[in-house]
């Protein structure tokens, strides 16, 4: 007698409506994880330019005057001789990075000489920074690198101050004070200490951001 096996499959519909619930999953859960992964790097982008900040004012107490320059690069250039390393200054994804050694964020510079090595040339930083800065609080010291115009963010993630799509901004205050800052519609960060809403990079002519350079 031979052994009957009752094999049964799935149907059409069956496995239609598995895709479709697979689909569905898929869909919520990616938008999910990308949100995550952007709080991730941008939470990682304060600590870094909190670490920059602190190189910044420990400068400062030596020489008594920020490093005079241009743009961000000139400025914290000695910052990064000082730290050692230039990684600090790169956050990956970042518009003002170039395509040459520098974009992955590495040293192109290991001797303390002077003048030391080629600090923060074009496409190693990410940073604007406040050229005026006296450490006041609540004046911004470093920022996340603007669009083409300084105090604005692009929405664009692939142009220049973009990489936080025009939701966010990184601003490290005076006193050191790190902050995400929720920007407004016009890409501006809109907050003071009572809650008001100003433009954070225009304040009193206390503030002069200078983006960093861009790589080629």
């Amino acid at each position: 007698m031979k052994n009957q096996f009752n094999q049964k499959g799935f149907t059409l519909i069956e496995l239609l409506v598995v895709i479709t619930i697979i689909a569905i999953l898929a869909s919520v859960s990616v938008p999910v994880f990308s949100s995550i992964q952007q709080k991730a790097k941008v939470n990682k982008s304060m600590q870094q330019a909190s670490g920059i900040y602190k190189g910044v004012y420990a400068l400062y107490g030596e020489q008594g005057y920020l490093p005079d320059g241009e743009n961000s690069n000139d400025i914290l250039a000695e910052v990064a001789i000082e730290m050692d390393s230039e990684k600090p200054f790169y956050v990956a994804g970042c518009a003002w990075h170039g395509t040459g050694p520098t974009r992955n964020g590495g040293d192109n510079f290991h001797e303390r000489s002077t003048p030391a090595g080629v600090a923060l040339e074009a496409g190693a930083n990410h940073y604007a920074v406040n050229k005026r800065s006296r450490f006041e609080p609540r004046y911004p010291m470093i920022a996340s690198g603007f669009s083409e115009s300084a105090g604005t963010y692009a929405m664009e993630k692939a142009d220049l101050g973009g990489i936080w799509e025009g939701k966010t901004a990184v601003v490290i205050y005076g006193t050191g004070d790190a902050e995400i800052v929720n920007l407004d519609l016009s890409g501006k960060a809109m907050k003071d200490m009572g809650g008001r809403n100003i433009d954070l990079f225009d304040y009193q002519g206390k503030v002069d951001m200078v983006n960093p350079q861009r790589g080629n």
